[in-house]
């Protein structure tokens, strides 16, 4: 993976709560949100977010769905992605 924004791209915190992290590394024009489920349940989120390719996942169960102008992330027990 080459993606700089990764590695020397700032933070900047999007959404967290005792269950979901979300964060966007960002680098001159490259935007990455990064989303991580901490339970054991799986994790479903409505965004507004303008990221919707999935770079990375841990596994097949991560998907994001478009509903209308919306985005819908779903995530399974502790699985993640990273999206651009």
């Amino acid at each position: 993976m080459q993606e700089s924004a990764l590695r020397r791209g700032r933070r900047e915190t999007v959404f967290t709560t005792e269950e979901v992290l979300s964060y966007r590394r960002l680098e001159d024009d490259q935007s990455l949100l990064c989303v991580m489920n901490l339970t054991e349940q799986t994790a479903d989120l409505e965004m507004d977010i303008t990221e919707s390719t999935p770079l990375i996942a841990t596994s097949s169960d991560c998907r994001i769905e478009l509903d209308g102008g919306k985005k819908r992330i779903v995530l399974p027990p502790f699985g993640g992605m990273v999206l651009e």
